[in-house]
């Protein structure tokens, strides 16, 4: 992958920290994205209200890798969260 010129400084950065390609990778697409005028906000106009949610200890194991996430910059210690719940 070819690192562009702007984004050289923090990749040196991250690799000097010992983090994984995959961090520096996504790290890097996301950077890229500001850099183009993203702002990660969704319009309100486009927010719809929610009528009901599954109980969490109702769902099937399976189907909780659906509602799986990684929060966070960056780091070493990255933790995955289930329904917002460092895990």
């Amino acid at each position: 992958m070819t690192t562009p010129a702007h984004f050289t400084p923090f990749e040196g950065l991250m690799r000097g920290a010992g983090q994984p390609e995959l961090a520096i990778r996504t790290f890097g697409h996301y950077y890229g994205e500001l850099r183009r005028g993203a702002t990660g906000l969704v319009p309100e106009a486009d927010l719809l209200p929610v009528d009901a949610l599954p109980d969490a200890n109702a769902l099937d194991g399976r189907l909780l890798a659906v509602h799986t996430s990684v929060t966070g910059l960056p780091t070493r210690a990255w933790r995955p969260c289930v329904n917002g719940e460092p895990q």
